[in-house]
Order: C-alpha cells, then structure tokens, then sequence
C-alpha cells in the first residue's frame, strides 16, 4: 500500500475515533472520567487536540501491529458517509441534523 493511501486511511480512522470519542453515548462515562483534570479535559473538549493523540497511537498500531483496526474504522466512516449522502432525508426523519 503507498504511503498516501495509509496516510489518508489514518486520517479516515482518526477521524472515527475521535467522533466516537467526543460525541456518543457509549462514551459519556470515559468523558466524565477525562473532566477531572485539565490536561484531559482540554482533550475531550477540542476534537483536533485529541486528533493528534489519536492519530499517534493509530499510526504505531498499523505500522507497527496490525493495519486491520485502521481499516475497520475507516470503513465505518466511509460507510457512515456514503449512508448520509445516499439517504438525506432518513437524518431529517429521526431528528438527527438538530
């Protein structure tokens, strides 16, 4: 794989994560966790502050472990993506555009 395609892969799977991160319900308890000190708490509070911890800790694990996590994440968002521009109105009908 070019260095390009990994590269914007990573941006993709940082992308994701930081999403899921900072705005689902899944994850309320760990940003409940994270406000209790300054350093963490500037983290969960501007998404490009955390991109780039993000995207360190994806770059080691596909160059150095696996590629396969970076992959997944970023087919989630890609899908997510296609999902949206295929189907508009569906995000309008369950109120998700508020």
């Amino acid at each position: 794989m070019s260095i390009v395609l990994k590269i914007a892969l990573l941006a993709i799977a940082t992308e994701a994560v930081c999403e899921i991160l900072l705005e689902s319900e899944l994850f309320e308890w760990l940003r409940a966790i994270m406000r209790k000190t300054d350093f963490t708490a500037a983290l969960i509070s501007c998404g490009w502050c955390l991109s780039v911890w993000v995207a360190t800790g994806l770059f080691v694990i596909t160059w150095y472990v696996t590629p396969i996590p970076a992959y997944i994440l970023a087919a989630h968002r890609l899908s997510h993506l296609y999902h949206n521009l295929t189907h508009p109105l569906e995000r309008e009908e369950i109120g998700e555009d508020e």
